[in-house]
């Protein structure tokens, strides 16, 4: 699922991280990446364009050709353009901690050795996005454009590619691959990581190595347990289950199921059903928790069902719409992986089953790809529910369009494969702007700790760290919010690849985003037209600012 997670992060993240992350100019007490009160003292050399006038300094700095003076943002176009950055010279430290030196962060990238099942099959939906080689160039362009631009101190990120030894779920192989990466390598930070072990992550932040996006979806207290190491991009399984548990209780529950694709349901209070992928045991645990947490909406499971391997479904998917259809259920909550509902979907038919299903915004399935390739749409014209992604933009400029402008020529990976490619290590980058000379792990997590919430909007969701009153525990990953999607079969539109095609995600409310702990009681306004989007227009980037090579 953290493959899945990865890749399917759409572009206009991947920017806005670094127009927030840039921007992180706050010395107040606050909490820290370890979950104590603390006070973050900016570094008097990490002097951003917003501090600067804030102190009436801005015409008093040489901000150099990387600035545009008239907007106090870096000269790249974009919609996020972080702010500029006052040059440092002197002395930088130098060997601050493990992994950098006076010149350098070391940084490396997780890469599947393509062993797996399941990164096969994402692959060859996504065209390629998990090959290592495409996946690295893109990188290292990557931190050749941010080179430029960000002011790292005399440093530049080292990027070193390192290729797992076990398959997703090999717990061993995670271990050896993460004690050989923290001994032999010694790297700052670790990008990526087996889809489907924590025994990584644990290990990693056992050494003190940060990594993000490094581990499956784990519960909060994995994230507090391992602090300040491990950090994640989209929002936690714990974190999205309340979220979803309030989507359910306040929007769906003790209403009719007037989505469903059979019309005798109509008429029925709704039945839930879940259907859900089996990680392990802190899976089960954490499903346990979400159960009570749903129990205090009124709100219980008639059917819970679960599965390990969803390219082995074929064998077992038949009973478990079996016992869906015997149990009445109307409303099948799934929370899985993108492939699964493929082999589900058409059982469902097969067996004259027609529930509504509801998405719980995991894993790649808010996406169009997967649906509009692999789902049967007899089923999924029935499709909604919280999705964590956004709706998109036509003329947005993304990760790859910034490829384009700089080198002027077409990126190797498309828009989403490329958000997912450079979407940790845009975080690294901005946060070792955020920390100045003194480059720590502690650092990293009072940067992002102590930085401001970024607010949302339809093409772009809500940024924060740490505790802001959103979530129930100290928040590790960045996205917080969420928005109500329904399924167009009809639609046609530019998928994630960039590839025109039927079958669409419709944005209810014009994208409109959620914050935790704000679903609206009232029922739910799906399948119209009118009240729903599927792309929006946004004007077009001018890219007027001439690359600094």
């Amino acid at each position: 699922m953290r493959k899945y997670r990865g890749i399917a992060i759409i572009a206009v993240v991947v920017i806005a991280v670094v127009a927030w992350l840039a921007a992180t100019q706050k010395s107040s007490s606050t909490t820290s990446a370890h979950a104590t009160t603390t006070t973050f003292a900016q570094s008097s050399a990490a002097i951003s364009w917003s501090t600067a006038a804030k102190r009436g300094l801005t015409k008093k700095i040489n901000w150099g050709p990387r600035c545009d003076t008239t907007t106090g943002h870096v000269a790249i176009p974009g919609t996020n353009v972080p702010d500029c950055y006052a040059p440092f010279h002197g002395d930088n430290g130098g060997a601050t901690t493990t992994g950098v030196t006076a010149t350098t962060v070391k940084v490396v990238a997780y890469r599947s050795n393509g062993s797996d099942s399941l990164a096969t099959a994402v692959a060859s939906l996504t065209s390629g996005a998990t090959d290592a080689g495409v996946s690295g160039k893109f990188q290292r362009g990557y931190i050749e454009i941010m080179s430029h631009y960000l002011e790292m101190y005399g440093r530049h990120v080292d990027l070193v590619d390192f290729t797992g030894t076990g398959a997703s779920g090999d717990s061993v192989a995670a271990v050896a691959d993460a004690e050989t990466i923290a001994k032999d390598i010694r790297p700052f930070a670790v990008i990526g990581g087996p889809a489907l072990s924590a025994a990584f992550a644990d290990t990693l932040a056992a050494n003190h190595v940060i990594c993000i996006s490094c581990a499956p979806g784990e519960p909060d207290s994995f994230y507090a347990k391992d602090a300040p190491y491990v950090w994640d991009v989209l929002k936690n399984p714990e974190q999205n289950g309340y979220m979803v548990d309030e989507y359910i209780g306040k929007r769906l529950a003790g209403r009719k199921a007037i989505y469903a694709g059979d019309p005798a349901m109509h008429s029925e209070t709704r039945v839930f059903g879940s259907i859900h992928l089996k990680l392990g045991a802190d899976t089960e645990s954490l499903a346990g928790i979400l159960r009570k947490d749903l129990a205090s909406y009124g709100v219980h499971y008639a059917v819970d069902e679960s599965f390990t391997d969803p390219t082995a479904l074929a064998t077992t998917a038949r009973d478990l719409i079996t016992r869906l259809k015997e149990a009445g259920v109307t409303t099948v909550v799934y929370t899985g992986d993108p492939l699964a509902p493929g082999t589900l979907t058409k059982v469902a038919t097969e067996q004259n089953y027609f529930p509504e299903w509801v998405i719980t915004g995991t894993a790649f399935i808010d996406a169009s790809i997967a649906p509009r390739l692999l789902y049967d749409p007899r089923q999924w014209a029935h499709a909604f529910g919280p999705a964590n992604l956004f709706v998109t933009a036509e003329q947005g400029f993304s990760v790859a369009d910034l490829w384009k402008w700089y080198f002027d020529t077409d990126a190797p990976e498309p828009g989403l494969a490329a958000s997912g490619a450079t979407a940790a290590l845009q975080i690294i980058e901005l946060a070792l702007q955020g920390m100045g000379p003194d480059v720590t792990p502690q650092r990293f997590g009072e940067v992002l700790f102590a930085s401001p919430v970024q607010p949302a909007r339809p093409t772009l969701g809500q940024i924060s760290f740490g505790n802001h009153g959103f979530f129930r525990h100290p928040d590790y990953t960045a996205i917080d919010d969420q928005t109500e999607v329904w399924w167009d079969p009809d639609a046609v539109s530019v998928d994630e690849l960039g590839q025109s095609g039927k079958g669409s995600w419709r944005w209810v409310d014009g994208g409109k985003r959620i914050e935790p702990g704000t679903w609206p009681r009232t029922a739910p306004k799906l399948f119209d037209r009118s009240n729903s989007v599927v792309t929006l227009i946004e004007p077009p980037v001018a890219t007027t600012y001439q690359p600094l090579h």
